[in-house]
């Protein structure tokens, strides 16, 4: 089964991305919430792209010097509930590689963002 996404998640998930509203952080709880609600209606194959999915725009949204450095480390500090559904699935060679992959592209990416001042 494959997740359907409606055009209300998708103009959310934008809002998150763009960091639209910074001083609302109840707008990056209320996303994660959702992807959580439809997880529960889709196969483990599904919710794994739609997690990865989660993690890569959370990372986007981390490193886009853009986007207000509040927002930022709001999604930063958040970026582990994803990464713990991740690692919650079912322990398939697949999914183990793909959370070591995306454990390791958030320690890079993060360590760089923040070590190298484009986090300022």
């Amino acid at each position: 089964m494959t997740l359907t996404v409606d055009s209300a998640t998708r103009e959310l998930e934008k809002r998150v991305r763009l960091g639209k509203n910074p001083d609302s952080p109840d707008l990056l709880y209320t996303y994660l919430d959702l992807y959580k609600e439809k997880l529960s209606e889709v196969g483990v194959e599904a919710s794994q792209a739609y997690i990865t999915e989660i993690i890569d725009l959370l990372l986007e949204t981390i490193c886009d010097p853009l986007v207000p450095y509040q927002w930022r480390a709001l999604c930063l500090d958040n970026i582990h509930k994803p990464v713990f559904d991740l690692s919650k699935l079912p322990k398939t060679k697949n999914n183990r590689r793909m959370l070591r992959n995306k454990t390791h592209e958030i320690g890079v990416l993060t360590r760089h963002l923040f070590k190298y001042g484009g986090a300022s």
